[in-house]
């Protein structure tokens, strides 16, 4: 099983269609707006950042790839840039304590953020988000 939030994207189709066709898992799509099955995949509303009945989704999920967040098709300005880092932060914690509070641990977990100009950004800023990406969640994976 494949939970992809933030899925129904341009990039969350083509592995959703083409990248896992072989493969052929049960795909979950965590998206903000409801939409009919597609193929293997279906969406599962969800806000990016409060636990719901969405979290059900994760139990028994082989891997989670997030690619959730605010598009990066705009204007870099500050209150842009500042608008995107935040909307991934929301996400990828919204994520962990979800897989944190699953009954079954998943095999991995996968983070895929664009992020603009991460020169601009404050580097305690950027060393948060990676932290947060890579920290291993209190729950052991296992299997």
């Amino acid at each position: 099983k494949v939970v992809i939030p933030g899925g129904s994207g341009q990039v969350g189709a083509i592995l959703a269609r083409s990248y896992f066709a072989a493969q052929e898992p049960e795909i979950v799509i965590l998206s903000r707006r409801a939409a009919p099955p597609e193929g293997r995949a279906r969406t599962v509303v969800w806000d990016g950042k409060t636990l719901g009945s969405w979290t059900s989704e994760l139990d028994g999920a082989d891997v989670v790839i997030n690619l959730a967040g605010r598009s990066v098709n705009c204007r870099y300005t500050e209150r842009n840039r500042d608008e995107i880092f935040a909307s991934r932060l929301t996400t990828t914690r919204a994520l962990r304590a979800a897989i944190s509070a699953a009954d079954a641990p998943l095999l991995g977990q996968v983070v895929i953020a664009a992020l603009p100009s991460v020169t601009d950004m404050p580097s305690r800023e950027m060393e948060s988000f990676v932290e947060l990406m890579i920290a291993p969640s209190p729950r052991r994976m296992r299997r």
